[in-house]
């Protein structure tokens, strides 16, 4: 769904923000985007939600105004996940 909203957005299509805001029923109050069933690199447990995030992250950076208080949740979360050594594991 993020990946789908960030390409509506580029090409300046208004259901992009249908999609977007949908992303949003998704985030927890920790900031983490859940729900995804699969990625695009088939990632599971935490590294799904990982990437889930970041992928939620990117869609709503098309509209830094309306979605600011989602981006900075869901990066404050995703920086919370980096590993000793600088990594989120295999993501």
């Amino acid at each position: 769904m993020g990946l789908l909203a960030s390409s509506l957005y580029n090409l300046n299509r208004t259901e992009a923000q249908k999609y977007a805001d949908h992303i949003v029923t998704y985030q927890q109050p920790e900031g983490n985007i859940t729900r995804s069933k699969t990625t695009i690199t088939t990632a599971d447990g935490s590294q799904r939600i990982v990437e889930t995030t970041a992928i939620g992250i990117i869609a709503w950076l098309n509209d830094q105004q309306r979605y600011s208080v989602n981006i900075m949740k869901s990066i404050d979360w995703l920086v919370s996940q980096v590993k000793f050594g600088g990594y989120y594991g295999s993501t």
